[in-house]
């Protein structure tokens, strides 16, 4: 496994870690009522979750990995949403939700996942494919 593989590794599995002692939050990143130096702690959707793991392990930067990179593997584990499938958080149809890797995320996270646990299953699983 390369230096670059174990750090998207790294990251995914503090991303976990972060769905776990949070918890899930739907329709936002995070929540924005809480102080600043709460929010990492705080509750989380699966990009929000994504976002505290990469600006908490330096790696990200050294490699150039960041949210939407991450969300391109993750999202490669997840449904495609079928016709009729929305997302009201984010006001989006199945067109929209499949347009990109992270739309698709938020989706998964806002409208398919059962908790904050599923999430952070996920996030494992994928991280587990990293390097075989």
């Amino acid at each position: 496994m390369t230096s670059k593989e174990q750090c998207e590794k790294d990251l995914l599995l503090k991303a976990a870690y972060v769905m776990r002692t949070g918890g899930i939050l739907r329709g936002s990143r995070f929540d924005i009522d809480l102080p600043s130096e709460k929010q990492d702690s705080g509750p989380h959707c699966l990009l929000g979750a994504l976002d505290v793991a990469v600006a908490k392990i330096s790696c990200a930067l050294k490699y150039g990995l960041y949210t939407h990179i991450l969300a391109d593997r993750v999202a490669t584990r997840l449904p495609e949403a079928r016709s009729g499938d929305y997302d009201s958080y984010n006001r989006a149809n199945a067109s929209y939700i499949n347009k990109d890797s992270s739309n698709r995320c938020a989706w998964w996270s806002n409208a398919k996942a059962a908790n904050a646990e599923a999430v952070a299953l996920k996030l494992e699983e994928v991280a587990a494919t990293i390097g075989n």
